[in-house]
């Protein structure tokens, strides 16, 4: 049975579908920092906190899939790219069975957690709740890009910044209400999502197929957790050095910086089934590098006129808008520059593609030792707030720069990949 929303979908061409992703998600983004600075506003820096407090757990949760949905994002279009249509079913089934059955544990583990009392029950279930959802809409997500739902896509991303503009008024309700929109959000997107891909899969248990997914996603994985937590590393020192208050006072410079992650994968979410397909195909790293680097400037053009119209409105907007949160201005400034390069860090999945992990998790490790570095050696000179941030764009330039000349040098011929997938 196909969903409502599968009936004549139609995808355009691939500039096309890059731009309307580009679009779809930079709408998506600035509606999400529009509701986001609202609810800064509404609830202040301390109760802000407490909400921040829940998001960073959940931020910690892509771990417990041990990459097997990762790894089903690069499986699945080779499988289809060499004419193994029933293989790469197989596949979506058995780790949609393994997705149900971590997601279940995350539920379970989190009943003697709260038992103890150490997390307030409010931001313990609701970090929970996210972590599953957030587990749920990664699998759905990959689906419907495999499936080539382009469009679809598009308008979920457009009904999601609606809906987290809708959803604001909940922060009236304090901190309670702040965590309870975020999971309102996770699952409007959750059942948007599952009716984009429809109802045709199933669990079925297939331990070879989930096996093969972790061994290839354990890698991604990796390099996911690892740039994930370049993301909250900065939070996480905030939470431990300065308190849960000043954490709040940094939610608008976080929040600048996660809407970077809605531009980046959109972009390599039209990239990358062609690319995997073709590598399918050819096992050319080469031709693969040259096509991910295609959309190198116009991504960097709008990166760019981002960041700086960013950099240059926000003290305007803090000072009018927010007085409670001008100590955060010079950190949001930053958080710009970052939201900038982030942007241009959308080729990740080349290196899973093509197995070469390595390169982008030594890049990765890197640019985190630059970050914790640099981030403790502001903090212990005096700057304050401004000593994260600040550590987190020279990571983010370390690795931006590293990973995109790595994959230009490949395009070039400069260094020869030898590519196996099986």
């Amino acid at each position: 049975m196909r969903s409502f929303f599968q009936k004549n979908q139609r995808n355009p061409g691939r500039k096309t579908l890059a731009g309307l992703m580009a679009g779809s998600n930079s709408a998506r983004s600035a509606l999400s920092m529009a509701a986001g600075l609202m609810v800064a506003g509404i609830l202040g820096p301390a109760q802000m906190g407490l909400v921040a407090t829940a998001r960073l757990y959940a931020d910690y949760g892509p771990v417990v899939g041990l990459g097997a949905p990762n790894g089903m994002l690069q499986r699945v279009p080779v499988l289809r790219g060499r004419g193994s249509h029933a293989d790469a079913k197989l596949c979506q089934d058995a780790v949609f069975s393994y997705v149900l059955f971590t997601s279940l544990l995350v539920l379970t583990a989190a009943v003697p957690l709260a038992l103890t009392g150490l997390i307030p029950p409010w931001i313990l279930w609701g970090a929970a709740s996210l972590i599953v959802l957030n587990l749920l809409n990664q699998f759905w997500s990959t689906v419907a890009v495999q499936n080539r739902r382009f469009v679809l896509l598009a308008g979920c991303a457009i009904a999601l910044g609606v809906m987290s503009v809708v959803t604001v008024p909940l922060a009236f309700f304090d901190y309670r209400g702040g965590i309870t929109r975020l999971v309102a959000v996770a699952l409007v997107e959750a059942v948007i999502l599952m009716s984009i891909v429809g109802i045709h899969l199933r669990p079925r248990i297939a331990i070879g197929d989930v096996r093969r997914c972790i061994a290839i996603g354990w890698p991604v994985l990796l390099m996911a957790f690892m740039t994930t937590y370049a993301a909250v590393l900065d939070k996480t020192l905030i939470k431990i050095t300065l308190g849960t208050k000043a954490l709040g006072l940094y939610a608008i410079a976080s929040t600048i910086v996660i809407n970077s992650a809605v531009i980046q994968q959109a972009v390599a979410r039209v990239l990358q089934p062609d690319v995997g397909e073709q590598l399918g195909r050819s096992g050319s790293a080469k031709e693969a590098a040259t096509k991910v680097l295609r959309a190198f400037p116009g991504v960097a053009a709008l990166a760019t006129v981002l960041a700086v119209a960013g950099g240059v409105a926000v003290p305007h907007f803090v000072h009018w808008f927010l007085p409670a949160y001008e100590e955060s201005i010079g950190a949001c400034q930053v958080a710009c520059a970052v939201f900038g390069f982030r942007c241009m860090n959308y080729s990740g999945f080349f290196f899973s593609l093509c197995r070469r992990n390595g390169p982008a998790i030594i890049l990765q490790a890197v640019a985190l030792g630059i970050q914790l570095l640099l981030s403790l050696f502001f903090h212990n000179r005096g700057m304050g707030l401004m000593s994260f941030p600040l550590g987190l764009l020279a990571g983010t330039i370390v690795y931006t720069c590293g990973s995109n000349l790595l994959i230009f040098a490949i395009s070039r011929g400069r260094i020869s990949w030898t590519v196996t997938l099986s």
